[in-house]
Parts: C-alpha cells; structure tokens; sequence
C-alpha cells in the first residue's frame, strides 16, 4: 500500500475553518436554539437531563433538538456553501 502523505497543516486549516462556520453559525440562532445544542453537544447532556434542567417535557426536548439542527444546518450552507 502506498498512501500520499497527508499535509497536517492543510488538515489543522480546514478544522479551523469548519470550527468557525460552526461558530459564526451558532452565533445566527436563536436562543433557544443554542441552549439547546449547546446542552446537548457540548456539556454532553442526555435528553433526560435537558428535560429537568430546563423543565421541559422530554418531548418538547427532543423536538427543539430536531428544529435547532435543522437551523444550524441552514446556517452553514446558508453562509459556507
């Protein structure tokens, strides 16, 4: 097997980049919106816990987590197509 060898520096810029369409994207949401991904993705919380910490039904949960990533989706390949 030969492979080409992988630019770390051209693979390090394309996560910073994606990381800043992640970001810019985030910043575009509504509130609601990144609470609920920000819960979710990034403290690691599970749906159950969402629920009690927001006091919501599991539900209204998961529905919102559904509506945030279909908003955040849009974002990016509104502004990075």
């Amino acid at each position: 097997l030969t492979q080409e060898p992988v630019d770390q520096t051209e693979s390090s810029d394309v996560a910073a980049d994606e990381a800043a369409a992640l970001a810019q994207a985030l910043k575009q949401l509504p509130p609601d919106h990144k609470t609920i991904l920000t819960l979710f993705y990034l403290d690691e919380m599970i749906l159950a816990e969402i629920a009690d910490a927001l006091a919501l039904p599991i539900g209204t949960v998961k529905s919102r987590l559904h509506y945030a990533r279909q908003k955040l989706k849009e974002q990016i390949e509104r502004n990075f197509p």
